[in-house]
């Protein structure tokens, strides 16, 4: 079963991410704020992560620096109130893998693609030797 980090200070937000992913049979760990995730992430990362972006003390974008600097190959998924052409470009040349808007009306498409990357990022590491 594979693991996904649900990062956002929303609880509401949070359990609702949280019980969709499980639905599809992923096992979850949520967290408030990236600053909580960030030590067990050090320890054995997930598979992927589904953020938010606006957060106290360190955004969706900033989080997914945060693990590009630190050489961590995780799938980032972010979901973001403000969505935007700029915000969307910014994330993704953070290393974001997609950017969805709040509220989340297309959960398939966030699982469709959840799945895509941690396919994607499988493949990769096969290919280059890294599993």
């Amino acid at each position: 079963m594979r693991t996904v980090f649900v990062v956002d200070d929303d609880l509401l937000m949070r359990e609702t991410l949280t019980r969709l992913l499980q639905r599809n049979e992923y096992r979850v760990r949520s967290f408030p704020s990236p600053s909580r995730a960030l030590p067990l992430i050090d320890s054995g990362y997930p598979d992927a992560i589904v953020t938010d972006h606006q957060m106290p003390g360190m955004t969706g974008i900033g989080f997914a620096r945060c693990l590009k600097e630190r050489n961590l190959a995780i799938p980032l998924l972010m979901v973001t109130g403000t969505p935007g052409v700029e915000l969307e470009e910014e994330a993704l040349s953070a290393g974001v893998v997609q950017v969805f808007k709040k509220p989340l009306k297309d959960t398939r498409g966030l699982v469709f693609s959840l799945e895509r990357a941690i396919a994607d990022h499988d493949e990769t590491s096969r290919n280059t030797g890294l599993d």
